[in-house]
């Protein structure tokens, strides 16, 4: 699995301009994971909880701020941008997703297949 964040800027408005700050992530799977999320049918998995983007209107998506939830599908989809009203927020979310993901990899290789041991302990 490869990585890659970037940190930008955009602005909404027409006459009265709001600077939102936006953080991309772009992951790139192997084959492998690519094959084990389709055979486990994982896709679904949710990566990070998210609410409504700061350069959305919050009330149109009021019941199902869900969507914006980051999930496999998602991530195999391609780029992923999402929208903060601070810089503060940004550099917070990116470590998020960065423990996110590195949780994400183990979820993966975790599901590639059933152990083969048996394990007998006393409680």
């Amino acid at each position: 699995m490869r990585v890659n964040i970037e940190h930008g800027e955009t602005q909404t408005g027409m006459f009265r301009k709001t600077t939102h700050y936006t953080v991309t992530v772009n992951v790139q799977f192997t084959e492998e994971e690519k094959h084990i999320i389709k055979q486990r049918k994982i896709g679904d998995a949710i990566v990070v909880e998210r609410g409504v983007p700061s350069d959305r209107d919050a009330r149109k998506f009021s019941g199902i701020e869900h969507v914006f939830n980051l999930t496999i599908d998602r991530l195999l989809k391609g780029e992923d941008a999402y929208a903060f009203s601070t810089p503060l927020e940004a550099k917070e979310y990116e470590q998020l997703l960065k423990d996110s993901l590195l949780n994400l990899k183990n979820y993966i290789v975790e599901n590639e297949g059933v152990e083969n041991k048996s394990t007998s302990f006393e409680l």
